[in-house]
C-alpha cells in the first residue's frame, strides 16, 4: 500500500485502473506514510521544534496572498481584512506592508496611510525592490494629492540599479512606463486647458 508509483509496465500488463478520487489517493497516502504531510495538525515541540517558528511566517504570506487576490477581484473588505490579519501576526512583514500600501492607494484611495505602509517597510528594508516600485509608483500618481515626481524618481532609480531577478525587472519596468504614461497625459491635459 505505500508503493504509489506505477509504471508503463504495470499499464501494459493490464493493471487495474485505480478508481479513487484525486484527494482521497492523496488522503491515503499520507495516512500510510508513503508521503509526508506538508505541515502538523498541530505544532508542538514533540513533532517538530522548528514547526512553531515557520508557522506564522506561512500564514503571514497566506493572508497576505489572499488579501492581494481579494483586492484583485474586488472584495476590498475581504482584503482589508486580510492585510490587517497578516500585520497583527507580523506587523514589520515588509512584503505585506508594500501590498497593504499598494491595497490602500489602490483600491481605497488613502495615500496618506499608503504612504506610512511604504515608509515604515523601507524603514526595516530600504532595498526592497517591490516596495520601492509601488511607493514611486504612487507617489507619481496624478490623484495622490501629495504627489512627488523628484522622490518617485530617486525610488524607482533605486529599484532599477538594485533589481537583479527578473521579476523585479519586470516590475521596475511596468512603474517605470506607468510614470511616462501619467507625465504624458499630464503634459497633454495642461495643454488642452490652454488651448481651451
Amino acid at each position: 500500500p505505500g508503493n504509489m508509483e506505477s509504471t508503463d509496465a504495470d499499464a501494459q500488463q493490464g493493471g487495474e485502473e485505480e478508481t479513487e478520487e484525486p484527494i482521497e489517493t492523496f488522503q491515503a497516502a499520507q495516512t500510510s506514510g508513503a508521503i509526508e504531510p506538508t505541515a502538523p495538525k498541530e505544532f508542538n515541540k514533540d513533532n517538530d521544534p522548528d514547526s512553531a517558528a515557520k508557522a506564522p511566517a506561512y500564514r503571514v504570506a497566506a493572508l497576505c496572498d489572499l488579501g492581494s487576490t481579494y483586492r484583485i477581484i474586488g472584495d476590498l473588505d475581504k482584503s482589508d481584512k486580510m492585510f490587517r490579519e497578516a500585520l497583527s501576526i507580523d506587523p514589520h512583514n515588509v512584503r505585506t506592508l508594500s501590498h497593504y500600501g499598494t491595497f490602500l492607494y489602490t483600491g481605497c484611495v488613502e495615500y496618506e496611510r499608503a504612504a506610512e505602509c511604504f515608509e515604515k517597510a523601507l524603514r526595516i528594508d530600504d532595498s526592497h525592490v517591490l516596495t520601492l516600485c509601488c511607493y514611486a509608483d504612487m507617489l507619481a500618481s496624478r490623484n495622490n494629492p501629495n504627489h512627488d515626481d523628484k522622490k518617485a524618481d530617486q525610488l524607482i532609480d533605486k529599484a532599477r540599479w538594485l533589481a537583479s531577478s527578473e521579476s523585479e525587472k519586470q516590475s521596475v519596468k511596468f512603474v517605470k512606463k506607468n510614470i511616462a504614461e501619467s507625465r504624458k497625459y499630464e503634459i497633454e491635459a495642461k495643454a488642452a486647458r490652454v488651448i481651451h
